[in-house]
């Protein structure tokens, strides 16, 4: 198929924005890192889509993308995810009127047009372990097929790109991984109440982010454990936040004795950097992409004994200041400026 390209080399690129609408988590943050990293930097023009009944995209979403074209149908995002998900229909270009190049879907499954397709990879969780992924098992049925219709495939992770060629060597000519980047906080907002002195846990409580394990960890330690997610778990030790803002999640980087993370399978793992840029101590499992993102600046246990064990020698200031800065110097080895260049240069060999 060849691009239909206006002069200079310029494309038009169809945007699903969807995930922008409400409180972006994992993958809206990833779509907003990537788009907002594009600004003023390419002449290519954006043609963003979204759909749903109560939300629609506000001045502060538009601030921070490329200028563009938006389209918003107030269509429930459950029904076009279904039409979506079992018949690929409709496509881009009869639901904006407009004709792309090509679409960017922030998720496995790609946007139909009759221009090109980019689909992500997070990670393969849903495909693993479908009776666990909730609404997200339904890419499950579809993934094989998106991935015969890319025509570029995002792996946000070499530990994604290697377990997405286990099972479909043939995505292994059209993946490129690009890694994420670190996001721009605002100013700390200060949460009253907290434990003097506590670990931090960020993610839900799924069994894939193992949260007994942390709470373990926390027991053994004698510190209170902090959870932002959605997450039920109940201690006189354990305080749930949910979802919290970035000012409030940034506070808490600031503020928390060490980052718990054992994670059992992670495609990526933001909040590990995150925790790393500002200087928190992350102690996690070797699993999934998290040696990817902490290499050797982290600290790395196999049991809740040996989270224990380094918390204590984190009690140690020169220890934890070792630590702090060594992760703080990683974690300038990702950032969305480059993530943009290389999804640009991937562009340009489309």
């Amino acid at each position: 198929m060849i691009l239909q390209r206006e002069k200079f080399g310029q494309m038009k690129l169809g945007i699903d924005i969807r995930p922008l609408l409400s409180r972006p988590t994992g993958v809206g943050i990833w779509l907003m890192g990537l788009l907002s990293s594009l600004k003023n930097k390419t002449s290519h023009e954006f043609v963003y889509f979204s759909s749903s009944l109560k939300d629609s995209p506000d001045d502060n979403l538009k601030r921070q993308l490329p200028e563009g074209l938006y389209i918003h149908r107030r269509i429930p995002v459950r029904i076009l995810d279904r039409l979506l998900l079992n018949i690929f229909w409709p496509d881009f270009e009869i639901l904006t009127g407009m004709k792309v190049d090509l679409t960017l879907s922030p998720t496995p499954i790609y946007f139909p047009t009759s221009g090109k397709k980019i689909i992500t990879i997070h990670d393969l969780f849903f495909y693993e372990y479908p009776e666990s992924a909730g609404k997200f098992r339904m890419y499950s049925k579809v993934l094989k097929k998106s991935i015969k219709n890319a025509d570029l495939i995002i792996a946000v992770s070499n530990y994604t790109y290697k377990k997405l060629l286990s099972y479909f060597p043939e995505a292994s000519g059209k993946t490129k991984v690009i890694y994420e980047g670190l996001r721009k906080f605002p100013e700390p907002q200060r949460i009253e109440a907290l434990p003097q002195k506590f670990l931090l846990f960020v993610g839900s409580c799924i069994p894939r982010k193992n949260p007994d394990f942390a709470i373990e960890v926390s027991e053994l330690s004698g510190l209170s454990l902090v959870i932002v997610g959605s997450c039920e778990k109940k201690s006189r030790k354990i305080l749930t936040l949910g979802y919290v803002s970035d000012g409030k999640l940034r506070y808490l980087y600031e503020n928390a004795f060490a980052l718990v993370f054992p994670s059992l399978d992670e495609g990526f793992g933001l909040p590990v950097l995150e925790a790393m840029r500002f200087g928190l101590p992350v102690i996690a499992l070797k699993k999934g992409a998290i040696p990817e993102v902490g290499g050797e600046a982290i600290l790395y246990g196999k049991t809740p004994e040996e989270f224990a064990k380094l918390i204590e020698k984190l009690k140690d200031d020169e220890f934890r200041e070792m630590v702090a800065q060594r992760e703080k110097e990683r974690s300038r080895n990702f950032s969305w400026e480059k993530a943009g260049n290389e999804f640009l240069k991937a562009l340009e060999e489309l």
